[in-house]
């Protein structure tokens, strides 16, 4: 309510996701989803997709705790994609294992390895091209 009423959309932003984290570590999956959603709505307004990312990361973990496979696995290719668009091949490979890491824990390892190996692929192709700048 102080970061709304002075309007800093950042530390609202901020403080949601600490919420969710918080509420994740307590066992309560719905509600954390809940703030981070509002969280994510505020980074994206910022154009904040370092936040937007740290959001759906938090989100996938909420749909796992819930079994939630379609949810977890979407938000988890939604991460997938900030760390796509910025260039970050290291960020690939750790999206890559989260959406392997869902999908293999709903009994879905080997359509997971197929995705996680085209993902690793282009995150090792994206890590030569910054060694050839």
């Amino acid at each position: 309510a102080i970061y709304r009423r002075e309007g800093d959309q950042r530390g609202e932003a901020e403080l949601l996701l600490e919420i969710g984290g918080l509420q994740l570590d307590r066992r309560m999956p719905s509600r954390a989803i809940r703030a981070v959603e509002h969280a994510l709505v505020l980074f994206r307004a910022l154009g904040d997709a370092t936040g937007a990312r740290r959001c759906s990361e938090v989100i996938t973990f909420g749909h796992r705790m819930r079994e939630k496979m379609k949810e977890a696995v979407t938000q988890a290719r939604e991460a997938m994609s900030h760390y796509r668009a910025s260039g970050d091949p290291d960020g690939l490979f750790v999206s890559a294992r989260l959406v392997y890491d869902v999908r293999a824990s709903f009994g879905q390892a080997l359509a997971a390895s197929a995705e996680a190996g085209v993902v690793a692929a282009l995150a090792g192709a994206a890590a030569e091209g910054e060694g050839t700048g």
